[in-house]
């Protein structure tokens, strides 16, 4: 009863019932009014009609009123139930039932339009519904293509790269093995020169100990000149050993060949002085003094000989033409023993000797000059073979530089891929780059590392591992941590060890952003000081108190500073400007350096002077952006923590 009346207050006390009563009221009251003052003046002048006028008019009246409260009482609740399922409807309530949709009044229009949108919204919902089922479908499909053509492009990029890098190994591999040919031909090159300096200097003195035999022998020809009719047979032997010579001259047209005319010529040297000595004695008084320059003649003859056999070890070429001078020499000397017959023969045998020991001097004399030009030449050979050695230990160093270079495009390759979109980007944590020392235990067996990068996930270190395989546990102790972690090598990339954080061992996110402010500051130092050091290094070569080579520097993707820059996928860091800024003047840093040493090692001092210039430069400004970098970096996280 109590909810009844409420119900019905509250139809004329809100909304239009309340207005259209309000509206009713003022015309009401008017209406009592004139007919309040009707009555009294019908009283007054007409009191017989008085009761009849009463009663008309309050029937009157009343039947007004009473037809105002049922058009409100039927309309406005109708009317606002529409309103409160139209609101219904606007807030998204399908599930209510519109009402009055079978009346036929203006109501009824209203409930069965409302009726339509409903059923429209149904089937709007239900497509909707579909829609996103499918949006969702799609959305996967396509984060799974993103991800399925990033791992192909990151997998085929990396098949590429290692191929690069097992060139580049192939090719560093060639030219250490061209430097060490290199070094061999130089120390080969070096001892050739030493025993062909060697072999000059007893050509030499051989020449002086034949130019004196020949003065001897010449003496003793004087005093047997009348015996020399007797020696035509020796003579023709000695036409037959000096063709044999030219056979062994022409044959000596490469320059080992020189040192086998020298030894063929210490050896007639030596079979002459024997037979000379013969002939002194068997001349007696006459040939001591021939003796004794014969005896010495001898012993100069071994010595070239041993001088000779230390080069033929070395230049390792013997021809034919020993053995024909040989046998030319049998010839001269079966022919000196059929002289023995006869003293007349002893003239024969002495102008043999004088004819053989000019020989002698003049092929002594080719074989001074050929072996001074064999030395010019090997020592143009020693300076080739040093030039040669420093091209391949170039070689080597520029295979190393491109094997970092191309890790360094590895490793941009994989940021960029992985940081072009969130779909693509399979790494659950973000990595971030630091440098902090810490103790690394593996095998029962401490040792000391580096943190390379932080995330909530793991962390990357390098040290100096060996055995280290993927599924291997180890345990990190450092301070940002706060106790020892475990983790688990999920990869292992030349020094770079990637790990995994057991899930116990998980650390938060305050303590990941922490460590990275740390370790990014950290990172920050350590490349101020190597780049400090790298223009140092530089400056010293000018100053001569260094012999680094142009090849020996870095560039500026394989310096720490480059490794860091090209490997941050911090946005926190790439949003900094100064982070943006540095890559100019650091590449031209790099770009100073190497033509500053270049151009000193071309002697050319002023142009050297003038790049190191352009290097104090720029170095200025990697250093203003590098502590620029250090102050966004620390706003950052402090930004960050608030």
């Amino acid at each position: 009863m109590f909810s009844a009346l409420n119900g019905l207050f509250s139809v004329f006390s809100r909304g239009l019932g309340l207005k259209i009563t309000v509206a009713f009221v003022p015309p009401c009251a008017v209406a009592w009014a004139f007919f309040v003052l009707y009555l009294v003046n019908l009283n007054q002048y007409e009191p017989g009609n008085f009761a009849v006028a009463l009663w008309l008019g309050m029937v009157g009246i009343g039947i007004g009123s009473a037809v105002v409260i049922w058009l409100i009482l039927a309309n406005i609740p109708a009317l606002r139930q529409i309103v409160l399922a139209t609101i219904g409807l606007a807030k998204g309530d399908l599930d209510s039932t519109i009402p009055y949709r079978d009346r036929r009044d203006e109501t009824g229009d209203v409930a069965r339009a409302l009726q339509i949108f409903k059923d429209s919204a149904i089937e709007n919902r239900q497509l909707h519904r579909e829609q996103e089922k499918q949006r969702v479908i799609a959305d996967a499909a396509k984060r799974d293509a993103l991800r399925a053509m990033a791992c192909t492009v990151e997998t085929e990029a990396e098949v590429a790269v290692e191929d690069i890098v097992q060139l580049t190994a192939e090719m560093t591999k060639a030219s250490g093995k061209l430097h060490d040919v290199a070094i061999h031909t130089s120390d080969s090159a070096a001892e050739s020169s030493l025993a062909a300096s060697d072999a000059m200097a007893s050509a030499e003195v051989v020449a002086a100990a034949s130019e004196q035999l020949h003065a001897s022998i010449a003496e003793i020809a004087s005093q047997l000149e009348s015996t020399r009719s007797v020696a035509h047979s020796a003579v023709v032997a000695t036409q037959t050993a000096k063709e044999s010579m030219a056979r062994l001259s022409e044959a000596t047209a490469r320059i080992g060949s020189v040192v086998d005319l020298i030894s063929n010529i210490a050896s007639q040297t030596n079979l002459l002085a024997l037979n000379a000595t013969i002939e002194a004695a068997r001349a007696g008084e006459a040939g001591k003094g021939f003796a004794v320059v014969a005896g010495e003649v001898k012993l100069l003859a071994s010595q070239t000989g041993k001088a000779t056999d230390e080069i033929s070890l070395q230049i390792a070429e013997v021809t034919d033409g020993v053995i024909l001078a040989l046998e030319a020499m049998n010839g001269i000397s079966s022919t000196i023993t059929e002289v023995e017959m006869s003293t007349t023969a002893i003239s024969a045998a002495i102008e043999e000797q004088s004819a053989a020991t000019s020989e002698i001097a003049r092929a002594v004399h080719h074989s001074a000059l050929a072996s001074n030009k064999v030395s010019s030449l090997i020592e143009g050979l020693t300076e080739a073979a040093s030039q040669s050695r420093d091209l391949s230990d170039d070689v080597e160093k520029d295979g190393n530089r491109i094997a970092e270079t191309v890790a360094a495009l590895r490793r941009t390759i994989g940021r960029v891929i992985r940081t072009s979109a969130p779909d693509v980007n399979r790494r659950m944590y973000p990595r971030l780059g630091v440098f902090m020392p810490c103790k690394v235990a593996t095998n029962g067996r401490d040792s000391d590392g580096v943190l390379s990068n932080v995330s909530s996930g793991g962390v990357g270190l390098t040290y100096e591992h060996h055995g280290i395989h993927v599924g291997d546990e180890l345990t990190i102790q450092f301070s940002g941590f706060g106790s020892a972690k475990k983790v688990r090598v999920v990869a292992v990339k030349d020094q770079l060890v990637h790990t995994a954080f057991a899930q116990i061992d998980a650390i938060s996110p305050n303590q990941i952003q922490q460590i990275s402010q740390e370790g990014t500051q950290a990172l920050i130092g350590k490349a101020k000081s190597d780049h400090e050091a790298f223009v140092a290094g530089v400056l010293k070569v000018l100053d001569g108190s260094s012999d680094t080579k142009a090849s020996d520097l870095a560039n500026h993707h394989t310096c720490r500073l480059g490794k860091w820059y090209d490997s941050v996928s911090d946005e926190r860091i790439r949003s900094c400007k100064a982070f943006a800024a540095i890559v100019e003047p650091h590449k031209r840093v790099h770009a100073a350096g190497r033509s500053a040493l270049e151009n000193y090692w071309a002697n050319d001092e002023l142009e050297a002077r003038r790049e190191a210039e352009k290097l104090k430069r720029a170095s200025r400004d990697v250093i203003s952006l590098l502590s620029a970098l250090s102050k966004e970096v620390r706003s950052t996280c402090i930004s960050d923590s608030r």
